[in-house]
């Protein structure tokens, strides 16, 4: 701004009196975004803008380039990353068969069976429910095989998993 300002002095007292459109001529400049409301009279002036022009996409290249490398993981972050999936997963296939594993106890007690609010009274809806409850290990299982892990986290199977 304030070098355009100089520039500008001796052909434009309006851009040398005003630090404002300056720096908005600036702005402009370095966006690419120039309308020509407000324009550069004088030769250095617009040289001054062709520079900031030229300048403007490689410092929003750099800014982006930058961003980029921040957001980037580290190798421990994204082994941390797989880590958490992996055990999410297996998470998920304990949690589906251990509701199959309550589900058939209660059954086989006599107790109520209770999924969410809704009272398993009939025989259809308890073979509905079991269905639905190997539905979820099923896909449980197979999610924790896309990620390409295995169920058994005993130390032995860590071990081979390391070996190999």
């Amino acid at each position: 701004g304030y070098l355009i300002r100089v520039a500008e002095a001796p052909g434009n007292a309006a851009h040398a009196n005003n630090l404002s459109n300056n720096l908005w001529l600036a702005c402009l400049a370095l966006t690419t975004s120039h309308y020509g409301a407000v324009a550069p009279l004088t030769h250095y002036g617009r040289a001054i803008c062709v520079v900031l022009m030229s300048l403007g996409p490689v410092l929003l290249v750099a800014a982006a380039l930058s961003l980029s490398a921040a957001l980037h993981l580290s190798p421990l972050e994204l082994r941390a990353t797989a880590t958490f999936r992996r055990e999410r997963a297996r998470f998920h296939v304990r949690l589906a068969a251990v509701r199959i594993i309550q589900f058939v106890y209660r059954r086989k007690e006599g107790k109520t069976i209770r999924i969410g609010n809704h009272l398993i009274t009939t025989k259809r809806q308890i073979e509905e429910s079991l269905a639905l409850l190997f539905a979820a290990l099923s896909s449980a299982i197979q999610d924790l095989h896309e990620i390409g892990a295995t169920f058994d986290s005993s130390p032995r199977a860590q071990n081979k998993r390391n070996a190999s």
